[in-house]
């Protein structure tokens, strides 16, 4: 990669970067709706992501770059609501691990929420 690209990829906003690292992970044909961070109570940074997409929602591990995941920790069906969001940091427990959304991203939780029916 070269300095072009290196600056380009530095540019890119979070979410962006998010949805493409996501997408090696993805089956064909699938589709993003919303993508998050999240992070463990334990942890003082956002070591995980969510990612809605058209078929399921999945639970990301992410690497030192916020930006790279390494591992697909969990997945639920399309249909769970992961909101409504509350205060500074909303834990989400659908994964059967404690999760906590920063305020930061309710907007992209209520997204997931509303693409899906809720």
């Amino acid at each position: 990669m070269g300095l072009r690209n290196s600056i380009q990829e530095m540019a890119l906003p979070l979410r962006d970067k998010l949805r493409k690292s996501a997408g090696l992970y993805l089956e064909p044909e699938e589709q993003i709706q919303a993508v998050f961070l999240a992070k463990r109570p334990e942890m003082q940074y956002n070591d995980r992501a969510v990612v809605a997409t058209d078929q399921r929602i999945l639970l990301l591990e992410l690497g030192m770059r916020v930006s790279t995941v390494k591992s697909v920790l969990a997945e639920v069906p399309r249909e769970t609501k992961l909101g409504p969001c509350r205060g500074v940091l909303y834990p989400i427990g659908v994964f059967g691990t404690d999760l906590q959304v920063f305020r930061r991203f309710f907007r992209d939780v209520s997204e997931a929420d509303r693409v899906a029916g809720f």
